[in-house]
């Protein structure tokens, strides 16, 4: 069962962002075509992987997607099976996407995860309807370390989410990385989980991608 999400109110839980590398190089190639369908292709083989795992899908941000999940074994598997499953994605892309000849070294993924109180409210237009709308510092923080100067897969936890049971598992240091936030910001502390003997090409490798 999905973790439940409460109608106009607030939640606790882990906010994860799956972000494709490399997007804005590829999508401003001049002769890169079937951008939406290849994203797509990427976003739903992720979606596959993760939705019998606890995790529920509530939207997308061009090219990435928003989950939440409720515990901390419920993220570990989810990020696993992610990364497991990027080896088939990519020999599926290779045959039959046409923006691959773009990508010559593969898709390569960034997962940023941070931890705390979800806001739930709901907003309206003609084309979508009514949908929920999120707001919460623990999905800007996920989506700030994801920003790291860092190529390659990875899988970048914030000091909530690490601290909330996720320091249990393997790392690639116990001491907080850092990134830079925007002007005003201050710095960002996020923590690597090491799945480095999962991910299809290594893990912070440099590629096309990073």
């Amino acid at each position: 069962m999905s973790i439940h999400i409460p109608e106009n109110s607030n939640f606790n839980a882990f906010a994860m962002i799956v972000d494709i590398n490399g997007y804005n190089q590829l999508v401003n190639h001049p002769d890169a075509i079937s951008i939406a369908q290849f994203t797509r292709d990427i976003l739903s083989d992720c979606i596959d992987a993760i939705e019998n795992q606890n995790v529920e899908v509530v939207g997308f941000m061009g090219d990435a997607l928003l989950a939440f999940l409720e515990n901390s074994d419920d993220v570990f598997m989810a990020c696993v099976k992610i990364a497991k499953d990027l080896d088939q994605l990519c020999e599926y892309i290779l045959l039959e996407s046409d923006v691959f000849q773009f990508a010559p070294k593969g898709v390569s993924l960034k997962i940023g995860i941070e931890y705390g109180t979800i806001e739930v409210s709901s907003i309206h237009s003609h084309f979508s309807g009514t949908q929920k709308l999120f707001a919460s510092p623990a999905i800007n923080y996920a989506q700030r370390i994801l920003s790291a100067k860092k190529r390659g897969n990875r899988c970048l936890i914030g000091p909530n989410a690490y601290q909330n049971d996720l320091n249990s598992y393997t790392f690639q240091s116990r001491k907080a990385f850092k990134v830079k936030g925007k002007p005003g910001e201050g710095n960002y502390s996020y923590y690597q989980l090491d799945l480095s003997d999962i991910w299809r090409e290594g893990e912070s490798t440099e590629s096309y991608w990073g």
